[in-house]
């Protein structure tokens, strides 16, 4: 009795490369679909992490007799800046340190978790060259104006100001529209910058793009407004002097220099 051995078939060279062929189209088809779904992800995340700030904001307000929290622009030496002084109602955590160089690891892991972008590649701490701390990695800045005061928003009509000394805007009910002025946005810069100083765009012709990461989240970016709203938008949906849009400011009337 004759046996005969199985065939055995194998794949010749050009089904070989038939096959890589459709594996490789198949990964150029799928790749930019996980990536663009990677992204839309980082950008939720990065709403969300706005809308916490802003509601947080809210309740730092209702607790301080309707006070904003102040960035380092006008912290000085009796105040902690914004994101040290919503670092207790945010993670039940007292900050127990003097500044954002607060060398803790449950200060770092806040920050890299609420205060920074999942689109930022910056995780904090942040080592400074030539000095002996480190700094956070802050996504995210708030609007200078709530800080300011009429001769620093607008210094040409305010020489005759009786209050310039005083931010007029410093209460969270002192803004007229809270639902379309910025309370922040995502930042450019350094590691620890948390202020964007939006009235410069217009009384010193600064580049809002130097300040705002207007292209984080592809061609646009994160924002919160003073309601405690988020949106993702362009940067000239904020700020257009061509149209006389001007979201940062607080004021009705916008101070343009056309104006």
């Amino acid at each position: 009795m004759t046996s005969h051995a199985p065939t055995r078939y194998a794949f010749t060279l050009i089904e070989l490369l038939v096959v890589i062929a459709i594996i490789a189209l198949l990964i150029g088809i799928l790749l930019p679909a996980l990536s663009g779904a990677r992204d839309t992800a980082r950008s939720v995340k990065c709403l969300s992490n706005l809308r916490t700030l802003g509601l947080t904001v809210q309740q730092y307000a209702d607790a301080n007799h309707g006070l904003l929290p102040v960035s380092s622009h006008s912290a000085g030496f009796n105040a902690l800046p914004w994101a040290a002084s919503l670092y207790e109602p945010i993670t039940g955590r007292a900050f127990e340190g003097t500044s954002y160089a607060w060398d803790d690891q449950g200060w770092w892991d806040a920050t890299n978790t609420f205060y920074r972008c999942p689109h930022d590649r910056r995780e904090s701490p942040i080592e400074q060259p030539g000095l002996p701390f480190s700094l956070p990695a802050l996504s995210y800045a708030m609007n200078a104006y709530f800080e300011l005061t009429p001769s620093e928003i607008d210094p040409a009509r305010a020489v005759h100001s009786t209050r310039s000394s005083k931010a007029p805007f410093r209460k969270i009910h002192a803004t007229p529209r809270p639902s379309s002025t910025v309370l922040m946005g995502g930042t450019e810069g350094s590691s620890s910058r948390d202020h964007i100083m939006a009235h410069f765009w217009r009384t010193a012709g600064v580049d809002p793009a130097t300040e705002v990461a207007s292209i984080r989240h592809g061609d646009s970016s994160g924002y919160v407004y003073l309601d405690g709203h988020a949106s993702n938008e362009p940067l000239r949906e904020t700020y257009d002097p061509e149209t006389n849009r001007d979201q940062w400011n607080p004021m009705i009337k916008k101070l343009f220099p056309k104006d």
